[in-house]
């Protein structure tokens, strides 16, 4: 269920669907393809300034795009986010929580200011529906539906960043 709802939030088709953040209509958006690993870095900044003015505290991001992101090192081979990445700041990006969720496409990633973005709605809260079919009591099958119904609100788009094309790999030299 919560694969399925994280998919939904971020690429829902949104007919007969929930909103999602990857289309939602006025939000910021950012190319990283091409750009030094500072200048992928730097989308939380964009947030913090320009039409925004926003404090991201969740970076959703895939695994593989956020591991390509904590191993990026200097030139004496120290990781750059965080000095000892086994502390609890190796969770973070400059003081801002990262999710990781395999529904998020591999190389994309989500700034959002949750205080300021707007609401997610629930109009039926989870439920789980039992049932048969047919011959499922003669097969031995039981059937269930599991059903969240749920929307965004998006108050501001200009609060949310997606960004693209983020390495999921380690650049040579790092």
């Amino acid at each position: 269920m919560v694969q399925v709802e994280n998919e939904e939030l971020l690429y829902g088709t949104g007919t007969g669907h929930s909103a999602r953040f990857f289309s939602t209509s006025g939000i910021l958006r950012h190319n990283v393809a091409g750009a030094t690993d500072t200048t992928a870095l730097d989308a939380i900044e964009q947030m913090r300034s320009g039409p925004a003015l926003a404090e991201p505290d969740p970076f959703i991001t895939s695994p593989s795009s956020w591991s390509a992101r904590r191993r990026i090192k200097d030139d004496l081979h120290r990781c750059i986010l965080s000095p000892d990445p086994t502390r609890e700041e190796g969770n973070q990006l400059w003081g801002v929580p990262v999710p990781v969720t395999t529904e998020c496409n591999p190389g994309d990633g989500q700034l959002i200011d949750t205080t300021k973005f707007g609401k997610a709605l629930v109009r039926e809260g989870l439920v789980m529906r039992q049932g048969t079919n047919r011959d499922d009591f003669s097969r031995n099958l039981m059937r269930w539906v599991v059903e969240l119904r749920g929307n965004l609100a998006v108050e501001r788009p200009p609060v949310v960043l997606a960004l693209a094309n983020l390495p999921t790999t380690v650049p040579p030299g790092s």
